[in-house]
């Protein structure tokens, strides 16, 4: 047969080129080139697949990152679905169902949670495997009175080699930012959103050993991410965030669950550009939660 399912095709060069020429075409500005060619491409991150051996190329493909996650305090075994993808002369002949079903038929017996984050475009799909949309929220809180910003944080260039080795060495050993839904040893997760989304808003403060991912943005500090290797009680927030703040901020919205930075916040009811999806028992539902933006896949 011409057409047949791969699966963990990372090390075969024919089919690693071909999901590197797939998720482009479905997913504009999508590469995973990069961040193979970097090493970051680890066991945990598997794929599933279609290919066309006649035409040379993939079809469909779904992959999965098989993540230690957090869930109230607890650690759980988590399977994150991500880059389901379909070139378009090939849709509604029922590859990426085939594959869905697949991967869960494959690791069911070891998982306590399924989840993804879904493209708007394709929300009716994933019910068909029994999943079901969760709200997140975001959480915010007013820029601190008492503190003036002073910005003085250092930019790390992600195409720099020296700085790459900065933030991987970050990356690798950062303490898990919240435990009431988050991942350890996620790391592969956060490199490649730092290789793309995330990487102009990288600033490092070495007096204080860490890593802030954050933009300001019409007064509003985002701040998706810090990474930070020591004991998160020894953090001191309010003497960072000035480090890391512009003139005339006046809010700060966390792309996480905060509860470790031990701050006053107020969920705020997100408009998901990925809503959350989740298989089986989920304890959150209805409980203000944000899982890291940065390992979202």
């Amino acid at each position: 047969m011409s057409i047949e399912i791969i699966k963990n095709y990372r090390d075969i060069p024919e089919y690693r080129q071909g999901f590197f020429e797939l998720l482009p075409q479905v997913f504009p500005g999508v590469s995973f080139v990069e961040w193979y060619k970097r090493g970051c491409w680890d066991d945990r991150y598997r794929t599933y697949a279609v290919y066309d051996h006649a035409q040379q190329k993939m079809l469909a493909n779904v992959a999965v990152s098989l993540m230690d996650i957090w869930i109230n305090q607890q650690t759980l075994r988590g399977v994150q679905f991500s880059a389901v993808s379909t070139l378009s002369e090939a849709r509604k002949k029922g590859y990426s169902r085939q594959l869905m079903q697949m991967i869960l038929d494959e690791y069911a017996p070891e998982t306590d949670l399924f989840f993804l984050f879904a493209n708007p475009s394709v929300v009716d799909f994933y019910p068909l495997f029994g999943f079901r949309e969760v709200k997140e929220t975001l959480f915010q809180m007013a820029y601190p009175s008492q503190i003036t910003p002073a910005f003085a944080a250092t930019q790390l260039d992600v195409d720099n080699s020296e700085q790459w080795k900065i933030i991987t060495d970050f990356t690798a050993n950062r303490q898990p930012i919240t435990q009431v839904f988050g991942a350890s040893g996620e790391h592969n997760i956060l490199n490649w959103s730092l290789l793309y989304g995330y990487k102009e808003w990288v600033w490092y403060l070495p007096e204080q050993e860490v890593i802030v991912i954050a933009e300001t943005n019409e007064g509003v500090l985002h701040i998706y991410d810090i990474l930070y290797k020591k004991p998160w009680e020894t953090l001191k927030l309010l003497e960072i965030l000035p480090l890391v703040s512009q003139p005339n901020t006046h809010t700060i919205q966390f792309w996480f669950t905060p509860e470790k930075l031990r701050v006053d916040t107020q969920p705020v009811v997100a408009d998901p550009e990925s809503p959350f999806f989740v298989k089986g028992d989920f304890p959150l539902e209805g409980i203000p939660f944000k899982f890291p933006v940065m390992a979202q896949t």
